[in-house]
């Protein structure tokens, strides 16, 4: 496609499980990756099972999903993704969360969700990331569940600049959206 757009290098942004598509594509066609943002990042290869809570809203997540109770499944979904492992539902603004839940609701009437990945690799993205050449930032809420935060720091290790966004969880973009937009802007012009 980015042949077709007579586009030789692009900035790639990638939130959540979109930054694990954006690493895959970013290690894949480096050549083709002026930079790289990653926003609340996942990582291929790193064990995301260290956090409790994420393992217990994941449990309760696949529990709703075997009843089909998909209600319930996007309630927990907010609870671990945008209130995060600290604050209560009471916390969030009401509007976005209502927002959130909602979206989550009409993802999975369309498509039942899945933890299958479907990236067959030699080496895993946590393994390769010293051959990301290109500027790496990664933009991280404090309040994100702990293995997010572990995969941030991979990547700091791996020469990435972290942005921090305080009082915020994983949805960093929905929680700010002004101050996100404007630190990305920031990134994209740097």
């Amino acid at each position: 496609m980015l042949g077709t757009l007579e586009l030789n290098t692009v900035a790639i942004i990638g939130s959540s499980l979109g930054a694990v598509s954006a690493v895959a594509f970013a290690l894949d066609y480096p050549r083709r990756v002026s930079r790289l943002i990653l926003v609340s990042p996942g990582l291929i290869g790193l064990d995301l099972n260290h956090d409790p809570k994420l393992v217990a809203y994941n449990q309760e997540m696949n529990d709703a999903g075997q009843d089909n109770s998909w209600d319930t499944y996007a309630e927990v979904f907010a609870k671990a993704w945008l209130d995060g492992p600290t604050r209560s539902s009471n916390e969030i603004n009401a509007h976005v969360r209502k927002k959130v839940v909602l979206m989550v609701k009409e993802n999975v009437a369309k498509r039942k969700p899945s933890v299958h990945l479907g990236f067959r690799m030699e080496r895993t993205h946590a393994e390769r990331l010293n051959e990301l050449a290109m500027p790496v930032y990664v933009l991280l809420g404090t309040l994100d569940m702990a293995d997010i935060k572990m995969a941030a720091e991979k990547f700091r290790a791996a020469g990435a600049e972290i942005v921090t966004f305080k009082k915020a969880a994983h949805m960093i973009n929905l929680e700010y959206p002004q101050l996100f937009n404007l630190q990305l802007i920031q990134l994209l012009i740097k």
